[in-house]
């Protein structure tokens, strides 16, 4: 699953990874908490996101072969690829493959300025 990093337009210094290819919806989900928006950018259950800083850490760990987590954006190298989730709001990770990762290390160098 191609992934690309998102600046977020109402928070200042503020990045989500996303799905590259989406339809761009948005609902509502009834759980056992209440109701839950469902974004169709997401990678899974939850937005992972953080600050500038915090995604080039993520990039600089998949060019490493490493993993790096912070509060709400994690990358978990795995033999497979990388574990992608945000360790506060997800259910479970997404897989993403190792080139997917590596294009997205690029994506966010290119993207976020330092």
């Amino acid at each position: 699953m191609k992934c690309v990093l998102s600046k977020c337009d109402s928070i200042d210094n503020w990045w989500l990874i996303e799905r590259a290819e989406h339809d761009g919806r948005r609902w509502f989900e009834r759980t056992e908490f209440g109701a839950a928006l469902r974004c169709s950018s997401r990678l899974g259950n939850a937005d992972i996101e953080g600050t500038g800083e915090e995604m080039l850490a993520i990039a600089s760990a998949i060019e490493r072969g490493e993993s790096e987590d912070f509060r709400r954006c994690a990358a978990e190298r795995t033999s497979d690829g990388y574990l992608m989730s945000s360790p506060r709001n997800s259910l479970e990770p997404t897989l993403i493959s190792h080139e997917e990762a590596a294009d997205l290390a690029a994506d966010i160098r290119r993207k976020v300025v330092q």
